[in-house]
């Protein structure tokens, strides 16, 4: 019985193995590798013409808080929230932003985010669109099943990244240039681990696959595609997560320029804060069967979430 179990395990010792081998592998030619990518990565202008979503709290009000320093700039800012917009919308004016404009659309609703995409390019073509929006389980409301919470969630990490994305991949296909714009989706560390929040992890891991992949179709296009993987930020995202002090968190600002500085450089994987990416990726190469699951069950002990079943919304917070 010993043998037969230890036999049921021979995949996830050669993952191991592997893991050893190909690192060392990967080390050794790290050099070639780099001056390759060196030569195909394209350069981009610095964009004028943003467009964010989730702009009105967080990263998004940070990306365009900084983008609105620069001389020239034209933002269109999408949110839910329109006094939060308005407000944000202010500071950038104040910070010399050219133009902002703000509309409030559901990021899942796919007619409203076409048709607003495509008007906003036909007055200011579109440089760069940020896919920034997206919730977790613990910023909905508590009344909602898990079921409810899990289809919400990937309405708005899936289904609003795509009608964020799709319709601009149609605009900056159109240009047939060299330098036709660039596209930026937020993922996450979380899918490198997982013991906590299923729904919001899954759709994370779609985000990053999803762009690492559209990347490199769209290359040669002239259109670039950055994948920001963030650890915590100090946002009202992760603030829900009741915890006195976030490991390696960073601030929105922070954020926002480690953001920009990887999509100036059109990096394909944009990450920070380097710890906590480090430690994600480190755990990420344990076995899935007989190491994984220990860890993770570790982890969980140590990091105290909340019950992801049971989440408190900012709103329902304060009122306890």
């Amino acid at each position: 019985m010993e043998l037969f179990c230890f036999l049921n395990y021979t995949n996830d010792f050669l993952v191991l193995l592997m893991n050893i081998i190909g690192s060392i592998f990967i080390l050794i030619i790290s050099p070639i590798l780099f001056l390759i990518n060196l030569k195909r990565n394209k350069q981009f202008k610095k964009g004028k013409n943003i467009v964010i979503t989730g702009a009105s709290s967080g990263l998004g009000r940070s990306l365009a808080l900084h983008y609105s320093k620069n001389p020239g700039v034209k933002l269109g800012l999408i949110g839910r929230d329109t006094d939060r917009l308005e407000k944000v919308k202010n500071e950038c004016l104040k910070n010399g932003a050219e133009y902002v404009e703000i509309v409030s659309i559901d990021v899942s609703n796919q007619i409203e985010m076409e048709k607003f995409l495509n008007d906003f390019n036909k007055r200011i073509p579109i440089d760069i669109i940020y896919a920034n929006a997206a919730v977790n389980e613990l910023i909905l409301p508590k009344e909602l099943s898990f079921t409810e919470r899990s289809n919400k969630i990937v309405d708005i990490n899936v289904y609003g990244l795509l009608n964020t994305v799709l319709p601009m991949i149609s605009i900056f296909e159109s240009r047939r240039g060299v330098d036709n714009g660039q596209i930026v989706l937020i993922s996450s560390v979380g899918p490198m681990t997982n013991f906590v929040f299923p729904t919001y992890n899954g759709t994370k891991a779609f985000v990053t696959s999803f762009g690492l992949t559209l990347r490199n179709r769209l290359n040669e296009q002239g259109i670039g595609v950055s994948v920001v993987v963030p650890g915590y930020i100090e946002t009202p995202m992760a603030h829900v997560l009741d915890q006195k002090e976030l490991m390696f968190s960073v601030t929105p600002e922070y954020a926002a320029n480690k953001t920009i500085e990887g999509v100036q450089f059109n990096k394909g994987l944009i990450t920070f804060s380097r710890s906590i990416y480090m430690l994600s990726v480190f755990f990420s190469l344990f076995p899935p069967n007989f190491a994984k699951d220990s860890i993770d069950f570790i982890l969980s002990k140590f990091i105290s979430f909340p019950d992801h079943n049971k989440p408190i919304s900012p709103q329902n917070k304060k009122k306890d």
